[in-house]
């Protein structure tokens, strides 16, 4: 995957940890995907790109990944961050971003209701995901990486449909960073206290 992202001139390239086998421990897991991040690495460096490992499946915790970033010293292998999937166990923005720390390359973004079970998702600004706390956060460290929005449709229906969903996503993200840069960081603030 990695030359074929290089013949594509594909400067990052998203991995999952994924699902752990039966019987394999969280830090027996934390081993083996460093394990695999270290043998990629090589191949990123050669190719002049970066690697990112999401946080996703059963390492979607931020410490989990810190611990396998701590195991893969090439610094073509990233961080990529869902807050999503990071809020939904229950961690802060700013906790996470604090454990994920200057490995982070790229974050998306989406908005969903807190429900139990798989939280049902919402266009930006309408769901329980401190989106813009979390852009807040990051302004304050002056991460210039990149910015993304996902949409699911595939695995969540309820999403609208792209033509409506996306252009809206993209104004409420235009609207959080221009109240940002602007000095509006009152989510700043909560999100450390």
């Amino acid at each position: 995957m990695v030359e074929l992202a290089a013949d594509l001139s594909t400067p990052l390239v998203r991995v999952f940890g994924g699902r752990r086998p039966d019987g394999v421990d969280l830090d027996r897991g934390i081993v083996n995907v460093a394990a695999g991040l270290n043998r990629i690495a090589p191949s990123a460096e050669r190719h002049g790109m970066v690697v990112m490992l999401e946080t996703h499946d059963d390492f979607r915790a931020s410490d989990a990944v810190a611990r396998i970033m701590a195991r893969v010293p090439s610094r073509a292998i990233a961080v990529h961050w869902d807050v999503q999937n990071t809020v939904a166990l229950g961690e802060e923005p700013a906790d996470s971003l604090a454990a994920i720390g200057d490995r982070l390359v790229h974050v998306h973004v989406k908005d969903a209701r807190r429900a139990p079970g798989d939280w049902p998702r919402l266009p930006i600004g309408e769901g329980d995901v401190p989106i813009r706390a979390a852009l807040s956060l990051l302004h304050r460290r002056g991460c210039a990486g990149y910015l993304g929005v996902e949409i699911e449709k595939k695995w969540h229906p309820e999403y609208p449909e792209p033509e409506a969903i996306l252009p809206q996503c993209a104004a409420a993200l235009r609207r959080y960073l221009a109240e940002i840069e602007a000095g509006g960081d009152s989510d700043h603030q909560r999100a450390e206290s």
